[in-house]
């Protein structure tokens, strides 16, 4: 039975995403001048290693292919230092895959389930009342924060973290 969305992990991985996106944005950047990067598929295999990526770019179709890195390096009119750097800031930041997970939560046992039905029916009994909105934090607050107060809707909703924590 779905009970809630995790809105704090969902706003927590769309910044990190992002985060790694402009890092990756900025790398991808940097490195066309040195090897073409078009499409999904080459993004994530340059996502893997960017200077392997370049060097393999740049020696694609040609006979220093067939030579060692070490020796190959050095001739190529490439920036790798800074190639590095850019691979060692977006390798630092914390990693999320690109495709988003579910942030849906949901009761799995019939205690958690009674337990949000008698909050939800709480919360109903509550929205009933002609209430003060600048009181909605202090009975949040007297009932253990079961149930959180939407601002948009001026509703007590039941907390999914909170039958969550119960169990």
């Amino acid at each position: 039975m779905l009970i809630g969305y995790d809105e704090i992990a969902k706003g927590r991985y769309y910044s990190y995403l992002n985060r790694q996106k402009r890092k990756l944005q900025i790398a991808i950047d940097f490195c066309k001048q040195y090897a073409s990067i078009e499409g999904e598929a080459e993004v994530l295999e340059f996502a893997g290693g960017f200077k392997d990526y370049v060097y393999k770019r740049q020696t694609e179709g040609t006979e220093l292919a067939s030579l060692k890195p070490d020796k190959v390096l050095p001739m190529l009119r490439v920036d790798f230092e800074q190639i590095s750097l850019l691979e060692a800031e977006y390798l630092a930041l914390e990693r999320v895959p690109f495709v988003a997970p579910d942030f849906s939560i949901h009761a799995e046992t019939e205690a958690e389930k009674e337990l949000f039905n008698s909050i939800t029916k709480l919360c109903k009994a509550i929205n009933s009342y002609d209430f003060n909105v600048g009181r909605a934090t202090a009975i949040c607050q007297s009932f253990d924060n079961c149930f959180s107060f939407d601002l948009e809707s001026k509703k007590f909703t039941p907390s999914a973290h909170y039958v969550k924590s119960k169990f």
